[in-house]
């Protein structure tokens, strides 16, 4: 597409009121919740958010991935920012919206270790960690227990993603190589791999080890500069280098992980660029360049082709195709482009009622009357009261009659 129809793509947004249909005073990112886990014997703090669109009643209903979020009291907030952000920028969208599932920690060295042991990078023993290796069971209070509730509370899709930092970030690399890991996708965000002696690196390198699991699955490692700070750098550094190379020389997991160093940040700061770059690769290729240009059957195709390559049925938002629909029809007159975006909201949606209406909208400016009649009554059996459609069929109706 051209600068001068981007220019007036903007301007036609700015002329929309695209925000979502729900209004409410207060700013609200999530909601906090307690629960009692019979397998960890005490009470869970678990924050819930909900993407924009969740609460929308313009558009059909959708299913959303979920990203279960690791000591949810530090990251949450930031987590809940950088995903909008990435994912509600209209025709440049990043990754698709998610329902983010915050855990708050109670005992990390419990929960996010996969094995007992009492010896710290340095070697030097530590009474904290006597009560480490826990990992598994805390992994099955996620499968058996919260994902079963968050299922049942909220529409959700099979795809699941992991995110942890430091010791959340190892509970993340084991699960991802184990033989029944629960997630889709992972980010490690600077694991602490030095723990137990490098023993998930041990694990890759073993003969043993079973890379046939590492179709679909994904991780992202992001490692910081830790050189002042009292963290050791080499421990954590070369722990993750160690694990990556491990990585790469299993040919069915090599694509599959994706390890990243950022200099310019420390242990504290480096989850604000890793969960961005992170998501990145979780959902590679998601973005559709120049998608304003791009014809509803080479929409249809590029999203087809994601989700092949996830394993994920990613379909193109319906409030986008309607929005760039709208564009064409109001502020260029391409019927016919306008026409072929509803259609293809249509087959992606054929239970919505807007979908219809805006066809019948584009029928109706091109003379097809009968056929837009036709979209406004089912438009108004999918959705009775529906006004916008009623107003549209007795417009239509009454130039029927003149």
């Amino acid at each position: 597409m051209n600068l001068k129809n981007e220019v007036l793509f903007f301007f036609f947004l700015l002329s929309l009121n695209i925000g979502f249909s729900q209004k409410t005073k207060d700013i609200i990112i999530g909601e906090k919740i307690s629960m009692f886990s019979d397998t960890l014997n005490q009470e869970r703090t678990i924050l819930i958010h909900l993407p924009k669109s969740y609460n929308d009643t313009i558009y059909s209903p959708k299913i959303y991935p979920i990203l279960f979020l690791l000591d949810a009291q530090e990251h949450f907030e930031l987590t809940t920012g950088i995903a909008n952000f990435m994912s509600n920028r209209l025709d440049s969208k990043l990754i698709p919206e998610f329902i983010i599932v915050g855990i708050n920690s109670e005992n990390r060295i419990s929960d996010y270790t996969p094995s007992n042991s009492t010896i710290n990078p340095e070697g030097v023993f530590v009474d904290a960690f006597k009560v480490s290796g826990n990992s598994s069971r805390f992994l099955n209070f996620i499968e058996h227990e919260l994902l079963p509730n968050i299922r049942r509370d909220y529409r959700t899709s099979t795809f699941k993603i992991l995110t942890g930092h430091s010791l959340g970030g190892l509970i993340a690399v084991s699960d991802f190589i184990s033989d029944d890991s629960l997630f889709d996708g992972y980010l490690a965000i600077d694991p602490s791999l030095w723990w137990d002696e490098g023993l998930l690196t041990k694990v890759v390198q073993s003969s043993e080890f079973n890379q046939e699991e590492y179709y679909k699955k994904k991780l992202y490692i992001s490692g910081a500069n830790n050189s002042n700070s009292i963290k050791d750098t080499t421990s954590m550094r070369v722990n993750q280098v160690k694990f990556y190379e491990a990585v790469q020389s299993k040919p069915n997991m090599a694509s599959k992980v994706k390890y990243e160093i950022f200099e310019n940040e420390d242990h504290g700061t480096v989850p604000l660029t890793s969960i961005y770059t992170g998501l990145q690769f979780i959902f590679e290729n998601y973005k559709m360049h120049h998608m304003l240009g791009a014809s509803a059957n080479e929409i249809h195709e590029h999203f087809n082709s994601i989700t092949k390559t996830l394993g994920l049925k990613l379909l193109p938002e319906e409030r986008v195709i309607d929005i760039l629909g709208n564009y064409f029809l109001e502020s260029t007159n391409d019927i016919e482009k306008a026409i072929s975006y509803f259609k293809l909201n249509i087959i992606n949606y054929p239970n919505s009622s807007h979908a219809y209406f805006s066809l019948a909208n584009a029928e109706s400016k091109n003379g097809l009357l009968s056929k837009a009649k036709l979209n406004y009554e089912k438009s108004l059996e999918l959705k009775p009261k529906f006004k916008q459609a009623q107003e549209g069929l007795a417009s239509l109706e009454e130039r029927n009659d003149n």
